[in-house]
């Protein structure tokens, strides 16, 4: 008869992020402030004139739009600090990142391969050049 022991282990579950729900309510409230806008336009043509139609509905719009930059910025804040706690986050954080490549330790060029540097010609030694070339 067989024995084992009991061993902890994790499960992953997946559920929506905040920041993901965060993106999607700032879309939603651009889509309302360019649908409100051209509803203000529409109504307001008939009785108060053009100049009201515009005012009202770019107010409408510049509403949805700002809306949708707090949403978007606190989504991203919200990235931002789980990011740097340590924790997983759905979406991408804008901004600069930087991707790993390897470099000769002679003259510092860029490897476009593992055997031998196309800069100063020096032959590749490091067995663990394979990954991040090109």
């Amino acid at each position: 008869m067989k024995t084992a022991n009991a061993v902890e282990k994790f499960r992953r579950i997946e559920r929506l992020a905040l920041e993901t729900m965060l993106d999607l309510a700032a879309l939603i409230v651009l889509f309302l402030g360019f649908i409100c806008g051209a509803a203000v336009a529409l109504s307001t043509l008939g009785g108060l004139g053009i100049l009201y139609a515009v005012l009202f509905s770019g107010l409408s719009l510049l509403g949805g739009i700002l809306g949708w930059g707090l949403l978007s910025a606190a989504a991203e804040n919200l990235r931002v600090t789980k990011s740097s706690a340590g924790l997983e986050y759905a979406g991408k954080i804008s901004g600069t990142h930087y991707v790993p490549y390897m470099a000769c330790s002679e003259c510092g060029a860029r490897l476009l391969s593992i055997e031998k540097c196309q800069c100063c010609d020096a032959e590749i030694v490091d067995s663990h050049a394979t990954s991040h070339v090109g």
